[in-house]
């Protein structure tokens, strides 16, 4: 009782740390940062890029549906290329077209996925947000994916199906609780 190994829904509370691996680089050089925080870091990123591909949680992570599954991609790529482990980095993205892209964006670019939820466009957003992370983070191992393209099923067919409702130019479709904003898909965007 009181005890919780927690649940792999809770790894996308972690979506937000391939950020800090982007902004280590920043401190390379620095006096402020030794070679040991360094590779305390690279230590600490190394037992967590195992630990989401091995652990009952990040297993389940890996394989659902949504903009969960794709944020964990974002996850281990970034983590994988900051501890030098390209080959992992690699092999999630070219499995990007087939597991992310087909299954979760319909040939018109909408995320069925995404679009099922209470807040649809900000869910949309996010996933895009995910989507165009691997795309920029394919450049290092390549890997296009912004070239990715099946039976209309693209990331910039996902882009272009949001691009109306973020410009006012259209009535959002589907259910959004919250107040569409246009920025995210702008944030999504520049990610």
């Amino acid at each position: 009782p009181g005890q919780c190994d927690g649940r792999c829904y809770g790894i996308v509370d972690s979506a937000r740390l391939p950020e800090l691996v982007d902004a280590v680089g920043l401190l390379i050089g620095s006096t402020r940062w030794s070679s040991d925080d360094h590779a305390g870091l690279v230590h600490w990123f190394n037992e967590f890029l195992e630990w989401l591909q091995t652990s009952k949680n990040g297993r389940e992570e890996e394989n659902t549906k949504n903009n969960h599954a794709t944020q964990y991609d974002v996850q281990v790529v970034s983590y994988a290329l900051f501890v030098d482990k390209p080959e992992i980095a690699r092999q999630v993205l070219q499995r990007v077209p087939k597991r992310r892209i087909d299954s979760q964006i319909r040939p018109d670019g909408s995320q069925p996925q995404e679009i099922s939820r209470e807040n649809s466009w900000d869910y949309s957003c996010y996933n895009l947000k995910h989507l165009a992370q691997l795309a920029h983070l394919g450049q290092h191992v390549d890997v296009n994916l912004w070239a990715y393209e099946k039976d209309g099923r693209s990331i910039k067919q996902a882009i272009n199906y949001l691009l109306p409702y973020a410009s006012g130019e259209g009535t959002w479709p589907h259910k959004q609780l919250a107040a569409l904003e246009g920025f995210r898909l702008r944030d999504a965007l520049v990610a």
